[in-house]
């Protein structure tokens, strides 16, 4: 191992894309207690966790990554499901879903944002135009990139919060929508 690092906390950050939402401060309180912000991407969330298992274009992954199917066991997926653990949420977090995500439908993205959003958690979700699971254009891939910049510069720095209600995109990509309130 090499020589531990001071963690700053006041500049702690949280990027979870798809399966690495797992670890986000919905599910592990003691990391939330320790974060400023968070960006979460294709988010899996289910309250039983059963959409991770059968809503999904990977159907066997998730039987076969927890080692159980949802009937068998199904205390292993709401063990995994970040809604188990919303109500110690309290990180500001960034939702960023593709419209046509069919590895993790773009309900789960909506689900996890109300959960947040009834709790008081500063939440904003933008949505993709286009994309599915991936953001894989080179204007929308910055796009994605720079949402994810000015929302950590807001909490870390300070600086002015974007307009998250009127997007900068590529106009010719139809790269996303911002998203506010209810769908």
């Amino acid at each position: 191992m090499g020589p531990r690092l001071p963690v700053s906390p006041t500049m702690c950050v949280l990027l979870g894309l798809s399966a690495a939402v797992a670890a986000q401060p919905t599910r592990v309180p003691t990391i939330d207690d320790l974060l400023n912000v968070e960006v979460i991407g294709s988010a899996q969330v289910s309250p039983d966790g059963t959409s991770v298992a059968y809503n999904t274009d990977i159907t066997p992954f998730t039987i076969q990554y927890l080692g159980a199917d949802p009937a068998a066991d199904p205390e292993i997926y709401a063990k995994t499901s970040p809604m188990t653990y919303i109500r110690q949420a309290r990180t500001p977090t960034l939702i960023q879903h593709g419209e046509n995500d069919r590895r993790v439908p773009i309900p789960n993205a909506y689900e996890l944002r109300q959960g947040l959003e009834d709790r008081g958690v500063t939440t904003e979700m933008i949505v993709y135009k286009g994309f599915g699971h991936g953001i894989n254009k080179p204007k929308a891939m910055r796009a994605a990139m720079m949402h994810n910049l000015e929302w950590f510069n807001h909490y870390i720095f300070g600086d002015p919060l974007p307009d998250f209600t009127s997007p900068d995109l590529p106009k010719e990509s139809g790269a996303g929508s911002r998203m506010t309130g209810t769908p």
